[in-house]
């Protein structure tokens, strides 16, 4: 993820004041990450899910090996996602949130990821093929509003989840490649494949967010029990693509939704004030 810029103390108050079992969790795990890690490949279970952690691939892994990774985002999936259900993962990457969401589903749930860059889709169907019990349908494009082909930007940095399909929003020297990639509609492959009991829809597309919701609408319109969606919202790319953060909020408004702090979930926030690279909680509230 990019631009993700507010303090570690700020953070850490945070959990302190409205999460203070989060933030033991968090503290118990980054005492871990110290330790000296494991030879340079390694499989290990991820709520029961069969998971590679491949050191030599991504300073990452380490902190998906001591579970110190997107903790927020896994605490929130922990307390939706059931036994049957179905998670849909919107630019799942390697597949971490993936297997999370697998092992919580169980082996009558399904999980649908999307990624497009060839490269980390691999891995995602290693991720398939090494936990064939479990029902994971890895697909290789993006999403968003139109269908057809468009570029995306593939990062050089270390940091393997910046990659974005938003013009302009990463500069020459961080880019590695521009690919162009398959882009679907949410709503027609839902409908097409029938699926049922959706729980929860993670996006993590680095500004692409509202046309991925906007591709969404023909089943947020019929749905009667719409899901929870934890969605990384980067006011940057608005101001690139000539959006407002008022028009999402009002497009999710229209459907029912609030949005809601990742960590205190009770918490209403105004995602029109947002100034930084947030993750929030959509859910519909009376």
């Amino acid at each position: 993820m990019a631009m993700k810029t507010r303090g570690t103390w700020i953070n850490a108050a945070r959990y302190l004041v409205s999460n203070p079992r989060l933030f033991l969790h968090k503290l118990i795990f980054r005492l871990r990450s110290l330790r000296a890690l494991p030879k340079s490949c390694v499989l290990k279970r991820i709520n029961g899910i069969l998971f590679e952690f491949d050191f030599d691939y991504a300073p990452v892994m380490r902190k998906m090996f001591y579970r110190d990774y997107e903790m927020e985002t896994v605490v929130a999936m922990k307390k939706v996602l059931r036994n049957g259900d179905t998670f849909i993962d919107v630019g799942a990457n390697i597949g971490y949130l993936s297997a999370v969401g697998m092992g919580l589903v169980g082996k009558k749930g399904q999980v649908h990821s999307f990624e497009p860059v060839p490269e980390y889709l691999q891995r995602l169907r290693k991720l398939a093929a090494m936990n064939t019990e479990y029902h994971l349908v890895a697909n290789q494009c993006a999403l968003g509003e139109e269908e057809g082909t468009a570029p995306i930007a593939v990062t050089r940095l270390s940091n393997i989840g910046w990659n974005t399909m938003v013009p302009g929003f990463m500069n020459n020297e961080t880019m590695k490649e521009m690919i162009r990639v398959p882009v679907g509609r949410l709503d027609r492959y839902i409908a097409e494949r029938g699926l049922g009991r959706i729980a929860l829809i993670k996006i993590d597309t680095e500004g692409f967010e509202y046309l991925v919701l906007k591709g969404l609408r023909h089943f947020l319109e019929r749905a009667h029990d719409r899901p929870i969606i934890i969605c990384e919202v980067a006011p940057a790319a608005y101001r690139l693509l000539g959006w407002r953060l008022s028009e999402l909020s009002e497009y999710m408004r229209m459907f029912g939704y609030r949005a809601f702090d990742l960590i205190d979930r009770h918490a209403e926030i105004d995602i029109t004030t947002l100034e930084e690279t947030t993750n929030v909680v959509f859910k519909v509230s009376a």
